[in-house]
């Protein structure tokens, strides 16, 4: 009889959020960091790193904050493996020996799923590497440069999750990917958290204030994901492997291709998508100002590294090119002819615009990438192949955008019981809490 519950094809609230319970299956709970004692003491007294990490989480309302382990060397490492299961393998470089790479290798061939990081203390140009480039990227999925600041910790979890849970949730779910192409350990060790931290709080900006905490929960399971290739060839393998799920595309301009660093590596794979995929958002970064041009010729918005000005100018991108700002209704020529905060406004909006207002954003599936940002992926995914061809005429078709929207906005709200706030007061919406207590007393 339970199941008979949950499987009824009427209960469709169940349903819709029965899909973000599939997600993000694979989570990060044990970490074993092979760090020397002078080391691990550091993280614990100067960053705090395990009460930073739980914080972390609770700020951006994630749930199952990893726990670290720590050991002092690498055939410490290799004992503790054998004792228990163990989610990401960290080993920071001064624990690097002469036969730490014969270990790796056991360990490997032991726990072939096991990611393995290698965390260093200076950047390459530093001179602090124990290992090589190429022994780097052959032994550890990715290397980063340790900062003392605990969110680059947080990236790496989040980093090794979505690589774990990319291929079922895109297939399952339809989830969007974002691909980040960075060979520097410096920079990648500085880019990542910013994207992860922008991301996790755009996605939580954007979710509809007519659906409970547990159901904002269950909605970031679904948030875009982040892929990270550090050569031409792993770009293009992610690329293709994702294709029809990819969100938007963050490159660097220089990148080993062919097993040689080429200058020009980042254009070429931004042309070579381009061609292929108008619609996908790209962004040239850059630590040379220079390269701007570049970008406009591909065309890429841009964003220089080493700007002042670099987290506003990566919020922008987030913003404005993949979806989590206002949805902006814009005629062909660029200008602005309305807005829209919400999937409400959407639908209101989309009534009453110009029909080739209508038509520019329908050729370049506009609302689905904004709804595919806002985790309403069965929306986004039924808008998406819809063209107007496939009506009698431009009317028709609006009118069955408009109805698909609507339709969704009513099973969105079934059984769910909200907050009132006059600000965001939806008269769609079947039931309303106001105070923290219990529903009822006599009336229940």
């Amino acid at each position: 009889m339970a199941k008979q519950t949950t499987d009824r094809p009427n209960d469709k609230s169940d349903l819709r959020f029965k899909l973000f319970h599939e997600l993000m299956s694979h989570k990060v709970h044990e970490v074993l960091l092979v760090s020397t004692p002078y080391d691990a003491w550091i993280m614990e007294e100067d960053c705090r790193l395990s009460e930073a990490i739980n914080n972390e989480y609770k700020g951006l309302h994630l749930s199952n904050p990893p726990r670290l382990n720590w050991v002092s060397s690498i055939n410490a490492a290799l004992a503790a493996l054998k004792g228990r299961d163990y989610d990401l393998l960290i080993i920071m470089q001064r624990t690097a020996d002469i036969h730490t790479a014969a270990i790796v290798q056991k360990i490997r061939k032991k726990s072939p799923d096991l990611p393995i990081i290698f965390l260093d203390h200076l950047a390459e140009s530093e001179g602090g590497n124990n290992i090589s480039k190429a022994s780097s990227l052959a032994l550890y999925d990715h290397k980063f440069i340790w900062n003392g600041d605990s969110n680059l910790l947080l990236a790496m979890i989040k980093s090794v999750e979505d690589s774990q849970n990319v291929a079922h949730d895109t297939q399952f779910a339809g989830v969007r990917v974002i691909i980040f192409v960075e060979s520097s350990s410096r920079y990648l060790s500085a880019m990542l958290p910013i994207f992860y931290r922008e991301l996790v709080i755009q996605t939580r900006a954007v979710m509809e204030e007519g659906l409970n905490e547990e159901h904002r929960l269950l909605m970031m399971r679904a948030r875009p994901k982040i892929l990270v290739a550090e050569t031409y060839e792993a770009a293009m393998a992610l690329y293709r492997k994702y294709r029809p799920y990819v969100l938007g595309i963050i490159s660097d301009v220089c990148f080993p291709r062919r097993r040689r660093y080429d200058e020009n590596a980042g254009v070429d794979l931004l042309k070579t998508i381009k061609k292929e995929r108008f619609d996908i958002p790209l962004l040239l970064m850059s630590s040379d100002i220079h390269d701007a041009s570049k970008a406009e010729r591909i065309p890429a918005a841009f964003v220089d590294k080493n700007s002042p000005t670099l987290l506003s100018d990566v919020k922008s991108f987030f913003l404005n090119h993949l979806g989590f700002g206002d949805f902006v209704f814009r005629t062909p020529a660029g200008e602005e002819i309305a807005r829209a905060s919400n999937v409400k406004m959407l639908e209101y909006n989309m009534q009453s615009i110009p029909d080739e207002s209508f038509v520019y954003h329908c050729n370049n599936n506009d609302f689905s990438r904004w709804l595919f940002a806002r985790s309403e992926l069965e929306l986004a995914s039924r808008m998406r192949p819809v063209k107007d061809d496939e009506f009698s005429n431009l009317e028709s078709f609006r009118r069955f955008l408009v109805s698909v929207i609507h339709q969704r906005r009513m099973e969105r709200q079934k059984g769910v019981i909200v907050d009132f706030d006059p600000r965001t007061f939806d008269e769609d919406t079947e039931f309303f809490k106001i105070g923290a207590g219990s529903l009822g007393g006599k009336a229940r």
